[in-house]
């Protein structure tokens, strides 16, 4: 009886898996870049941050950083790399107690010889978080970690707006 259970459960697996995998759905993790993305150069105002997540991004992507434009296929251009962050509420003290994080992403893609590929484009984000004043230390570490989601976030979906653009050859 046992045996039949199993059984079941494996071909009910199977099953399952067969046909999520036929309709096309997979798990969203490296990036399917096209051709012409093997080599991308990043241009202008970009902190470290964001060279690391585009160049660790890239990497599970078969495709480089490159640190020439010469040798680049693409040039992303960032125009503007911004984060900052705002008071969202005051205790009966006047001691902030909530913060708004904001990252806001602004950037075109051109051949490495200046020729516009795709226009100029923008990704914003916002986070808010609860700050304690007495755990300084979990607090900032917190809006740490939530800065560093944003540059994530923002980063992949800049990648994927400019692959499924490159596809379809718009600009």
């Amino acid at each position: 009886m046992h045996t039949r259970k199993l059984i079941a459960f494996l071909l009910l697996s199977v099953f399952s898996l067969n046909l999520v995998s036929s309709c096309g759905w997979r798990l969203r993790g490296a990036l399917t870049l096209p051709a012409s993305m093997e080599r991308v150069f990043l241009e202008g105002e970009s902190s470290s941050e964001l060279r690391r997540t585009v160049s660790s991004i890239l990497k599970g992507s078969a495709a480089n950083l490159v640190a020439d434009k010469v040798s680049a296929s693409v040039v992303i251009v960032i125009a503007n790399n911004k984060a900052s962050k705002r008071v969202l509420s005051l205790t009966s003290a006047g001691v902030a107690n909530e913060y708004e994080l904001m990252y806001y992403l602004q950037y075109s893609v051109e051949t490495n010889d200046g020729k516009p590929l795709l226009g100029q484009s923008e990704i914003a984000y916002q986070r808010t978080f609860r700050f304690d004043p007495n755990q300084i230390l979990a607090s900032q570490k917190e809006e740490d970690k939530l800065r560093n989601e944003m540059i994530v976030q923002a980063t992949t979906q800049m990648l994927r707006r400019i692959a499924t653009q490159l596809r379809q050859g718009k600009s």
